[in-house]
């Protein structure tokens, strides 16, 4: 028999798909009962053999975590963002939400979790048209709208020209849920954008 196994974290864990006689030639797999992820592999298990797929793949749709280093009031992760951690789970959420929208591109369907917490801004966080979603749906940055916890707050740390927390450039189909903005210039810049 031949185990097929499924990785969303770049080959670090692997989770089982299902397994085959040695004889079939092939596997149907319904992705729809798992979660997606930017950074999936496939991998195929035998007492004799192992080998995986030499390139990470795309599974959709994402589910994205950021989280400050301070676990209070946290609803959406298990541990601190760490600079180290992509982001692809809740266990292993970024730091940053800038390296979130540096890193990967996004589609309908994608979330990204902004956790409790204080995020301080060096620069813009720029979401453009690689984040977009479409008519079949959105892409959505949703925060904690939990006051009594702090919240899901962004701050600019700046009032200089063109600072912004968000900009939102040439992005459709977009929306920013559950976040408190505070500094810069302006809170949120769109231009070029639809349905957001």
């Amino acid at each position: 028999a031949v185990q097929i196994d499924y990785s969303r974290d770049a080959g670090f864990s692997w989770q089982p798909v299902t397994n085959l006689p040695a004889t079939n030639l092939y596997c149907t797999w319904r992705t729809t009962n798992y979660i997606g992820s930017p950074l999936a592999l496939w991998r195929l298990y035998s007492p004799t053999a192992t080998d995986a797929v030499d390139r990470v793949f795309n599974v959709r749709p994402y589910k994205l975590y950021v989280n400050d280093q301070d676990p209070l009031g946290d609803m959406y992760c298990s541990v601190p963002g760490d600079p180290s951690f992509t982001g692809i789970s809740s266990n292993e959420p970024a730091l940053e939400l800038q390296a979130v929208f540096k890193n990967f591109d996004m589609d309908y369907g994608d979330t990204v979790y902004l956790d409790t917490g204080y995020y301080q801004l060096s620069s813009n966080i720029l979401i453009a048209s690689k984040h977009s979603g479409s008519t079949s749906g959105y892409v959505r940055l949703i925060g904690i709208t939990n006051a009594a916890a702090g919240g899901s707050l962004i701050d600019r740390n700046s009032s200089g020209r063109n600072t912004r927390c968000l900009h939102m450039d040439g992005v459709d189909y977009f929306l920013v849920s559950g976040l408190t903005f505070t500094g810069g210039e302006y809170a949120v810049e769109i231009e070029s954008a639809e349905q957001c």
